[in-house]
């Protein structure tokens, strides 16, 4: 089995930022995914410049912070991106597709190579965002994460690249050594992206997100010796979205 270990949020503070670094510099994290809106990315991305092994997606953001462009629709009551899909559902394509395509272009005219597309909250299982994601993705030749329901989705596009399972179970409570070794000894699949959020607690962490904590939970599974041990007994092959 192909195996991808992308840990999200890439961007969110500087305790995330490292710790996504440490879960790839001695643990399992082959790919990370970034937010281009938010406050500390220029941090995240000096830290990248020294780990360019590591793969570099987007994390496409519309429920969270500032947006790039200026399009008030976006925001919700509290001025902000908000974690509100019924909004983000009534937001006009043409407002969702510029704030989209502004946090890419400014990634890309960083100079990074990129390689694939998600979205924080999973937003993208909304059909009109899946449809302007896959869009993006197809016009600028990313592989895309794909959750479960959105197989069945008419806007889903079997021509992206995409793993054949993904799995988003490795979160809070269930972010143990246990449920990863159950994750990875699922049987008969080709490649498998797991999506994590290892992270060292700090201030604007725990200001700012409702999952704060069990980041270093993730963190500690990711890096162990004893999960290190179970890739290789498993003959896992560990690779980023640039290799599908």
């Amino acid at each position: 089995m192909k195996l991808i270990i992308n840990a999200d949020d890439f961007g969110y503070s500087k305790g995330v930022n490292y710790g996504i670094i440490e879960a790839y510099k001695n643990g399992l994290v082959t790919s990370t995914t970034i937010m281009m809106n938010m406050p500390y990315v220029d941090h995240a991305l000096d830290l990248y410049k020294e780990n360019l092994g590591l793969g570099l997606g987007i994390h496409f953001v519309l429920t969270s912070y500032l947006p790039l462009t200026d399009s008030p629709e976006l925001l919700g009551a509290k001025g902000v991106m908000d974690l509100d899909f019924k909004r983000i559902a009534l937001c006009s394509e043409k407002a969702i597709e510029a704030e989209l395509k502004a946090q890419l272009d400014l990634l890309i005219k960083k100079g990074y190579k990129i390689t694939h597309a998600d979205s924080h909250h999973h937003v993208h299982r909304i059909p009109k965002v899946l449809k302007i994601i896959s869009k993006i993705c197809r016009e600028y030749d990313l592989a895309m994460r794909t959750v479960p329901e959105q197989r069945d989705m008419d806007e889903f596009d079997n021509n992206i690249k995409t793993t054949e399972k993904f799995e988003w179970e490795f979160y809070d409570k269930e972010a143990t050594f246990e449920k990863f070794k159950d994750i990875v000894s699922q049987s008969n699949i080709s490649s498998l992206e797991i999506c994590t959020h290892p992270a060292f607690i700090d201030l604007h962490l725990k200001n700012f997100s409702n999952y704060v904590e069990p980041r270093m939970l993730e963190l500690d599974v990711l890096t162990s010796q004893k999960t290190k041990e179970l890739i290789a007994h498993k003959n896992i092959q560990m690779i980023n979205f640039g290799d599908l």
